[in-house]
Formats: structure tokens, sequence, C-alpha cells
């Protein structure tokens, strides 16, 4: 049978998401030839090859969410079209994962983690900071480019406090920095509104030591929040710690074996 909503027709931007995931479609009915006239009867071929790809809802989602920043209903029903899915079914999926939004949100979002760690750690002063400069969680700023969350675990405990930055558009980025702070976080979100690159760049993945203040010209402070180098680890280690001496090796390098307390 049809899947109709009331929901207004997708935007060419929302097509173009669904479609970026799935291909373009092939027919009125996606997965086979709809025959508006086949025997005097409207007939829809292909029912059993659209049925097969309800695995592709949640990359379709995604492909959703970093295109435009959020899952519009509109955009929403289009999905669900082109994968048979009722739309009770994929509106259930799409409101039960957090980092999911089913109401307009700015495009570049910083989510700040509030889990055990990183709440010990600080990251209640760092949304203190936070609500301060952008306003309340959740309220649009800088234009309505921009806001900030909190968020389940991200995944970086044994570095908290930690955030995740998503950015959506054409070129969406995702990136989860930690150890963060507020000051960061602003310098991050103050790269995304110039329409920067928030990655780090290229060259970085085998940095210096930070000990010694040349980690690819960026201060120690700054390579040790973005890339946990030696210093980092020192700190927040007992000197010839198990954890301390795993760094240490892994990472071959004179400073980060001094900063362990080793010689």
């Amino acid at each position: 049978m049809d899947l109709v909503t009331l929901a207004p027709r997708a935007t060419a931007e929302e097509r173009a998401a669904v479609d970026a995931v799935l291909g373009p479609p092939v027919g009125r009915w996606d997965g086979g030839y709809r025959a508006i006239d086949h025997a005097g009867a409207r007939v829809a071929l292909g029912g059993h090859e659209a049925r097969e790809r309800r695995d592709l809802l949640l990359p379709v989602l995604h492909g959703i969410q970093h295109r435009i920043g959020w899952i519009s209903q509109s955009a929403l029903e289009y999905a669900c079209r082109r994968l048979s899915i009722p739309p009770a079914d994929a509106h259930g999926v799409a409101a039960f994962y957090a980092m999911f939004a089913t109401v307009p949100r700015p495009p570049i979002v910083a989510h700040v983690c509030e889990d055990l760690a990183c709440r010990a750690a600080g990251s209640q002063a760092v949304c203190d900071e936070l609500a301060e400069w952008l306003g309340p969680e959740g309220a649009p700023a800088l234009d309505g480019r921009v806001t900030w969350l909190r968020t389940p675990c991200i995944g970086r405990c044994e570095r908290a406090p930690a955030a995740l930055f998503t950015v959506a558009g054409t070129r969406p980025e995702v990136l989860a920095v930690a150890p963060i702070d507020a000051e960061e976080i602003a310098r991050r979100i103050d790269d995304a509104v110039a329409g920067r690159s928030i990655m780090p760049p290229p060259n970085i993945s085998a940095p210096t030591c930070a000990a010694s203040g040349t980690c690819v010209g960026r201060s120690p402070r700054r390579a040790i929040r973005d890339f946990g180098c030696c210093a980092g680890w020192a700190r927040r280690t007992r000197p010839g710690s198990r954890t301390t001496r795993i760094a240490a090796a892994v990472a071959g390098c004179a400073g980060r074996s001094r900063s362990a307390g080793r010689p």
C-alpha cells in the first residue's frame, strides 16, 4: 500500500541528502517500476526489493542530519517512500537516539558530555561558561547558526571532560575533542562560523613531544588538549605509573619518557 502522510514535500536539499545514500530513485516506487495502468488497475512492482533495504534507514537518517542539521517530517517521509518503511517506524528510530534531532536545530552544535567521568572532571563548569556566552542550552546563537547541548557519554572518559562538534552542510564534519574547556569550544565554533574546517590538519598524526613545546608549531597546552601529548599524560597520572609508562612506550619520544619520570 502507499505510505502517505500530511507532511509537506521534501526540499531539494533534503531529497539530495537521502539520494546521496540510496542513489537516485529508479521509479515512482523506488525498488521497482510502478505501472500506473496495468490491466486496468494500479499495480506496484518491486516491493520485495524495497523491503530488502530497510537496513539502510540509519545511514539515511545520518545523511539527513549531516546535511540539514536535523530530521524534518518532510525529509523523513521522503526517506520512508524511498525505503518502503512506515513513517511511524522511522520516526520511532529517529526519536530514540539522542544525537538525532527531530525539531529544528542550528547547523553548528557543540555537544558537551555530562556523564560521570566528564562531570567529575569539570564539565559542569564548561556548561556554565557556554551558557554565559551562547545563552541557554539548545537556544540558537550567533544569528541562529550555533547552539550547545549536554549529551551522554561520547567515549572519551579517559581524557575527560569531552565535547563532540557537529557541523552540518554539504561538507559535514564531526569531531570529538578531549580534554576540552570553554575557550577551546569557542575557538572551534569560531572556525565553523567562519567557514573554516574544525578538523585538525592532516600533518599532525604524529606530533613531536609537547614537553619541548614543538608539537607541530602549537603551544604545549593546545597540543596536550588536542592530541593528548606527553605532558598531559604526566599531569593526569602518577609518575612512573603503568599508564604513563605505556604512553611513553607508544610515543617513543624522549620528552614523554622524561615526563613519565623515567631516565
